[in-house]
Formats: C-alpha cells, structure tokens, sequence
C-alpha cells in the first residue's frame, strides 16, 4: 500500500489498489467472518462509493461500560471528549463516511485505558497551542498515533465489529485497515491533507484540546 489517500484515486487504479488489501483482511479476519461469501468486485466497487459518500453505512451504538468513579473526573471526560473528536476526525479523513465516525470513535476510545489516556496529555497540549491549521492537523494525527500504539488495528477493528452489519464491517474495516496503516508507516505525512480539509472538525478539536488542557492543568 502507497502513502497515496485512496480518496483520490479513479474507480479503476482504487479497484486495482484495494483488492490485496481487501484479500487480506478477508484472510485475517476468517473467524470473524464464519465462512461468509462476499463477491469481491462488489465489495470493491461498494467501497469506492463508500469513500465518496455514496453507500450509507450503519452503526447500532453499543453500550459503554462506565469507568470507575475514582477516574471519572473532568480532565478524564474532557481528554476522552478530545480523542474521540481525534479519532472521528482521523477515520472521516481515511474514507469512513462522516454518519459513522463519532458513534465508531466512541466505541473505540471506550476500550482505551485510561491510564493511556492520560498518557496523552503533552500530545493534546501541543494541539491546543498549535497555530497554524497544518500544524494542528500534525497534532491531531499525533494524538491519534498515540492510539494507534496502543490499540493496534485489530483493536480498533474489533471496538466496532459487533456494531456493524458484517458486510459493511468488511467495507469499513478493509478502508481502514489499508489507509491508516499506511498513513501510521509514514508518520502521516500523507494525512495532514486529508485533514485539514476538515477544518471546522479540526476547530472542534482544538475547542475540546483546550478544555482539556484547562480541566487537567497541562503545562
């Protein structure tokens, strides 16, 4: 896989470009999957209209399971508020249609510890003092790297397998697994376009960044 954004690419060099990737999720994710076919050149050309906001994906929100109150304090409800708007921004940003992204970015950050959240703490201080929007675009994929580390992909895949119909998690999760390993192998170079396009969800996290940093008193 290129560092190239797939969103960019014609119905054709997408096709040509995704079908290893989509052979392998389908190989990795074997047992999940339980034997069910899936015609592939659908499932390519459903994807490529999933990135371009053509095939409507749906998500049945999950119950969360409150962290203990010992930890429930505002600095770990406003760094939690900012990751997900991170991670929301990040999939929206790989090709995950927008209707999707904050009930998916819940999902995944409510596996997340929360002492690895607070590890984050340097990384949302550093959004919330960037200035330009490129360098706070740098920031939010910072941060997402942060989760990244340690979530891994299959993590993340599996914080929102069981919310999904399973054909739209292949679509989902093949999209996904392909363009943010590729943007984690190279630093996210190839992200920072993608998201500053995202300008006013970029605000939003900078809004929520700055929250955190007051809640938590991050200097």
């Amino acid at each position: 896989m290129s560092t190239v954004n797939i969103k960019e690419l014609s119905a054709p060099s997408f096709a040509l470009q995704m079908t290893p990737s989509l052979d392998q999720f389908l190989a990795d994710h074997q047992l999940s999957l339980g034997g069910k076919a899936i015609r592939k050149e659908q499932a390519l050309e459903d994807m490529y209209n999933m990135i371009h906001g053509k095939y409507e994906l749906r998500f049945q929100k999950g119950t969360i399971i409150p962290r203990p109150a010992d930890l429930s304090s505002a600095c770990i409800a406003a760094i939690i508020t900012c990751v997900i708007d991170v991670v929301s921004i990040v999939l929206q940003a790989a090709g995950v249609p927008e209707s999707v992204t904050k009930d998916a970015a819940e999902a995944i950050v409510a596996d997340i510890p929360t002492e690895a959240l607070t590890g984050l703490e340097q990384d949302i201080l550093a959004l919330e003092q960037a200035d330009s929007l490129t360098d706070k675009a740098k920031a939010i994929f910072t941060i997402f790297s942060g989760v990244y580390k340690v979530t891994g992909i299959r993590q993340i895949l599996g914080a929102i397998e069981h919310n999904m119909a399973w054909y739209e998690w292949v679509l989902m999760g093949t999209v996904i697994t392909a363009q943010v390993t590729a943007w984690i192998a190279t630093d996210g170079i190839a992200a920072i376009a993608e998201i500053v396009i995202l300008g006013a969800l970029v605000a939003q996290a900078v809004a929520d960044a700055t929250l955190a940093v007051t809640a938590c008193v991050i200097n």
